[in-house]
């Protein structure tokens, strides 16, 4: 008899798992309910649509190969609950689904919308496709004063490609752009860049109060500084999405199999915490973690035990012609026991940082000869590099695939 997979979700990692189980179950039944209103996509290419390197019809083009015969796909199907002794999910419309693996890959959504003061026609959030139309319609019928709210990477992406489009944009941030993501000294690099740019940055500063009159948002913030906005968008991270049956203070944790604590429950992406490669368990909001999360999740439903190797935080971020990327420990006290090492030249810079003679973080700006990937390898293996450390920053695309090999030869990795 055919195995009934049901997915809840159609990002990154439910359509890695889809096609890892088809893989490996030749009789598979597989069934993915989306609760968006579109075909499956990449959420991580949204920010080129405001700008126009990307047309809509192109969002799609990735995500159109899920192999087809025995996989299932509806949309507007937004679980409410989920039964675990039954195995049944309960849909919003009163319909349900019974399966024998399921796998919740429903991701996050943003933390929050309401700013006091203001209408919530007039805050936006860009999360999704539907997000996209909402704002774009907004545009295009009215004036391109924005503020944006944030300092994530989602914040820095609108507020260049709104730029690019020829809006007049401000970003208010209450500590400093991408402190989650990039070291203070990467993050006021970018935060020059977007000023050079024409892009207003006011770091530091909260939204005190708010209101609008004869059509016009007015912004106080807690330094008194007065701004003007036709719209906002509030980019103020996000919170894993929750389902009644499968209660949890947040994320819902999950083994090296992806599996969870209820029998025949599998969960993949922004909605699960999974193991870092530092020790840490907590969710790793990637596109990239998030579909080999959805890998190892479709082969272990399929029968396949092959386990998640530890998540290492990586972002890439290309702005105004500039190429960015962190990953690992972007920054650590030298106290704590870690150790920079750096290079800096006129338009490029490479950050390495080691603890106990391990490679724990690597950041770098226009430097298209490293691969990246080498360098996340070398961190989540917990490759020995003390001693090439310095020829590492010197040449590290030559000493990374170096140190690979020989990982290789000894069975690591």
């Amino acid at each position: 008899m055919s195995t009934k997979y049901v997915i809840l979700g159609a990002g990154p990692a439910a359509q890695a798992a889809a096609k890892e189980i088809n893989l490996y179950d030749d009789d598979a039944q597989i069934t993915l309910y989306s609760a968006e209103d579109s075909a499956p996509y990449s959420p991580v290419a949204l920010p080129y649509l405001l700008s126009g390197e990307m047309k809509e019809e192109d969002l799609f083009y990735k995500c159109t190969a899920l192999p087809a015969e025995n996989i299932s796909f509806f949309r507007n199907k937004k679980a409410a609950s989920v039964d675990p002794a039954s195995k049944t999910v309960l849909f919003e419309d009163g319909e349900t689904a019974v399966y024998d693996r399921l796998l919740v890959a429903i991701g996050a959504s943003p933390a929050g919308k309401d700013i006091p003061g203001i209408a919530r026609e007039d805050v936006f959030v860009f999360r999704t496709l539907a997000d996209y139309k909402a704002l774009q319609d907004r545009l295009e019928r009215e004036n391109k004063e924005v503020v944006i709210c944030g300092g994530g990477l989602v914040a820095v992406e609108v507020a260049e490609k709104l730029a690019s489009a020829g809006c007049t944009v401000t970003v208010v941030v209450r500590s400093r752009l991408l402190r989650k993501y990039f070291s203070e000294e990467m993050g006021a690099c970018i935060t020059e860049l977007l000023r050079k740019h024409g892009i207003s940055v006011r770091d530091g500063r909260n939204v005190a109060a708010a209101s609008k009159k004869d059509g016009k948002i007015r912004l106080t913030l807690d330094d008194n500084t007065a701004l003007s906005a036709d719209l906002v968008v509030a980019a103020m991270g996000v919170n894993p999405n929750s389902l009644d049956g499968l209660e949890t203070d947040g994320a819902i944790e999950v083994d090296e199999y992806m599996r969870t604590k209820w029998e025949d429950v599998y969960a993949a992406g922004d909605v699960a915490s999974v193991l870092l490669f530092n020790g840490e368990k907590r969710p790793c909001p990637i596109s990239p973690e998030a579909a080999a999360q959805g890998k190892t999740a479709g082969r272990c439903m399929a029968g396949a035990k092959v386990p998640y190797d530890a998540a290492v935080p990586a972002n890439y971020l290309r702005i105004m012609d500039q190429d960015f990327f962190s990953m690992g420990v972007s920054e650590g006290n030298r106290a704590d026991g870690f150790v920079t090492l750096k290079k800096q030249e006129e338009d490029s810079f490479l950050r390495l940082t080691i603890k106990d003679g391990c490679l724990v973080g690597a950041e770098g700006r226009n430097r298209k000869d490293i691969h990246p990937g080498l360098l996340r390898f070398l961190i989540r293996s917990g490759v020995y590099v003390e001693g090439e450390k310095d020829l590492l920053l010197e040449k590290p695309k030559e000493t990374a695939l170096w140190l690979a090999e020989q990982c290789r030869r000894a069975g690591i990795g």
